[in-house]
């Protein structure tokens, strides 16, 4: 299935995963109602060399289910910045494995394990960091900016 560019505006939060945006997810639901096929979807993201994983309605904690695509190395990087952290709070530090945990349990909003996530979906305004438009040090100098 090649994506139109009409699909792609809706599909955004999964094809826009890359170095600069690690994790993108949707609900299984919103892909349907796209008028895309999840399993075609997956296979494509697969094949632009993303990691996907699909997850029931009963395998997460998103109604429909949910789709996870995410840049394996981008991700490494990200999770080896926060290895003390994600350690400290009992969250995955290897790519997969964090994404499944992320799939079922959801970070508290205002803390340090929050801020991570939102960095790995390039949500850096999202209104539940502890600083909404703030990255975390290790992104901004990713990103080649101190600010």
């Amino acid at each position: 299935m090649a994506i139109s560019a009409e699909l792609r505006v809706i599909l955004a939060d999964l094809c826009g995963v890359g170095p600069r945006k690690p994790l993108g997810y949707l609900p299984l639901g919103t892909i349907r109602d796209a008028g895309a096929d999840p399993v075609t979807l997956a296979a494509e993201l697969s094949g632009q060399g993303l990691t996907v994983l699909s997850f029931g309605e009963d395998e997460c904690h998103i109604g429909s289910g949910a789709l996870y695509a995410f840049d394996n190395d981008a991700m490494a990087l990200l999770l080896g910045h926060h290895r003390n952290l994600l350690a400290t709070e009992q969250w995955a530090l290897e790519p997969e494995a964090f994404v499944r945990q992320l799939a079922t349990h959801a970070a508290e909003p205002q803390t340090e394990v929050f801020d991570v996530i939102a960095d790995a979906f390039a949500d850096f305004n999202n209104p539940n960091r502890r600083r909404p438009g703030g990255r975390t040090t290790e992104n901004r100098r990713e990103a080649g900016s101190e600010t």
